[in-house]
């Protein structure tokens, strides 16, 4: 049997795990992140207040934190608290939408024992414990090797974790709209002027074409082109371009040599400074280090 997968040009962004112990009486005041944060309470309860929301975040339960989200902790227990964290993000379109659908997501022990959401913490919590082996003893390149290959385990575990997250929120999702998605609602003269919208805005990926000039050639208000294509596809045409420059950026990065100041110019920036910061702010990396040192020749 013969197959064929499109090409997942992704990146994936992780600040690391702690492992965390904290006394009765201790608080953290109220912060944000510029990643998405998932944690699990080992043992013990806080109270962590969301904005003006208060909950009980107890033995077992899961929090996820969509980015951005100001929240703060407080144990008035009288037992420890201790917990595991996580801050990542993935600038996959689809996945960071339904993940980000709404502010938090707690799950509590009793829904939580029915995935492998703990099963995928032992797995991170071991492999982080072998990692820590690895490095005390890393005193050759066989052992700096199987460092390496250590932190693949723990980013494919990662991932593996975020995907047991993603489907109970698609669980969840679907049974809230009773497996109906928003595009069925809508009519067909909506659904055809998004896609219109779409291919033009496919087809001006290397153009500075904007939804105002596309507006103006369906002969329809921005604003009213704007709405009904973020009810058809879910995001902005802003972001919708922004996401193809991104893939098309990234493919030329990885599969061609061509140079970074003609990547910014043929993907429609003012200047390689400019692509330069907007790459950075979606990857967390400049083009030149998601660049391999040595371009392959893509497989036919």
């Amino acid at each position: 049997m013969e197959m064929f997968w499109e090409r997942m040009i992704y990146t994936f962004q992780m600040l690391g795990f702690q492992f965390g112990v904290k006394p009765p009486g201790w608080t953290f005041r109220e912060h944000h992140h510029h990643l998405c944060e998932l944690m699990y309470c080992r043992e013990g309860r806080v109270h962590v207040w969301i904005g003006n929301r208060k909950l009980v975040f107890g033995s077992g339960d899961w929090l996820f934190l969509k980015a951005g989200v100001r929240h703060r902790f407080e144990n008035d227990s009288e037992t420890n608290f201790s917990f595991f964290n996580m801050h990542f993000d993935i600038d996959d379109p689809d996945l960071r939408k339904m993940l980000n659908s709404t502010p938090f997501h707690h799950i509590a022990k009793e829904k939580a024992d029915g995935t492998r959401l703990t099963e995928r913490y032992r797995q991170i919590e071991q492999a982080v414990r072998d990692n820590q082996k690895q490095a005390a003893s890393a005193a050759d390149a066989h052992q700096k090797i199987r460092q390496l290959t250590g932190k693949l385990a723990l980013q494919a575990h990662s991932l593996l974790l975020i995907r047991e997250i993603a489907e109970l929120r698609l669980d969840e999702q679907q049974a809230a709209c009773g497996q109906e998605t928003d595009v069925r609602s809508l009519s067909l003269f909506q659904t055809n002027i998004a896609h219109k919208i779409e291919q033009k805005l496919s087809a001006a990926v290397y153009s500075d074409t904007c939804i105002s000039e596309i507006s103006r050639d369906l002969h329809m208000s921005r604003n009213r082109c704007t709405k009904i294509f973020t009810q058809v596809y879910g995001i902005s045409p802003r972001q919708y371009v922004s996401e193809l420059k991104l893939k098309q950026a990234k493919e030329l990065l990885l599969q061609t040599d061509v140079t970074v100041e003609e990547i910014a110019r043929r993907l429609g920036f003012s200047s390689v400074h400019h692509f330069s910061r907007q790459f950075h702010r979606w990857t967390g990396m400049p083009p030149s280090r998601f660049r391999p040192k040595h371009t392959a020749s893509p497989l036919v």
